[in-house]
């Protein structure tokens, strides 16, 4: 409820016209800290580990970096997503779009996976 009640707080603020940052809104930065680490641990069990714990483990304690750019970063070593060497034409770049928007889809259901796996052994356990 509390982490709800940011994110309505936040678009409120964003609704007003005003410049609405990380740096200027910490609240919705600190609620967002760890559950955007986790969820990058559970990228790395899911996809590429070395690649991206390697990248996890670069920017876990950087409390400056937004939450999205986090996954963003973590997601793409996970699946070893590259920028394309060359420009493309539109049918190639819609074609890898498609295959890389499949591909996070996947990931994610994965992470979602595992972590009703984490959740189960918890309850299991206490």
């Amino acid at each position: 409820v509390g982490y709800r009640l940011v994110q309505l707080e936040k678009s409120v603020a964003d609704g007003a016209n005003t410049a609405v940052t990380g740096e200027c809104f910490p609240l919705q930065h600190w609620a967002d800290w760890l559950p955007a680490r986790l969820l990058a641990l559970a990228f790395a069990l899911d996809g590429d580990f070395d690649a991206c714990l390697a990248r996890w483990r670069l920017v876990v304690a950087d409390t400056r970096i937004a939450a999205v750019e986090l996954l963003e970063r973590c997601g793409n070593a996970a699946l070893r997503f590259a920028a394309a060497p060359e420009p493309e034409t539109e049918d190639a770049l819609r074609t890898r779009g498609a295959a890389e928007l499949q591909a996070v889809e996947l990931l994610h259901q994965r992470a979602l996976v595992v972590w009703m796996v984490v959740i189960a052994l918890l309850v299991m356990v206490g």
